[in-house]
């Protein structure tokens, strides 16, 4: 899983700046704070301080209660929006 900083261009024509051009590094979000909603997730209820994780499409869903395999990517830090379904998360890959 990954968020992209900057969107990808196949050649850069009028010099923009802040884009990645093929074969460039890209920069990647591994922590920080970001407003998510996801279609499994939108469909969960989520409280403050749930662990969340990777499901197996690749979705960020709430922790099932025995975490096992599963690989913790971040907590909720609020409850799901009633209106938007988005979630407060902080990410920590």
């Amino acid at each position: 899983m990954a968020v992209n900083l900057r969107p990808f261009r196949d050649y850069d024509e009028h010099d923009v700046i802040g884009c990645v051009i093929s074969g460039q590094a890209v920069p990647v979000l591994t922590k920080g704070v970001v407003l998510y909603s996801g279609t499994v997730l939108g469909g969960q209820t989520v409280a403050a301080g749930d662990s969340l994780v990777v499901s197996g499409n690749g979705e960020i869903v709430r922790a099932p209660l025995t975490i096992g395999t599963h690989q913790v990517v971040g907590k909720a830090l609020g409850a799901k929006s009633a209106t938007t379904n988005h979630v407060l998360l902080k990410l920590e890959l």
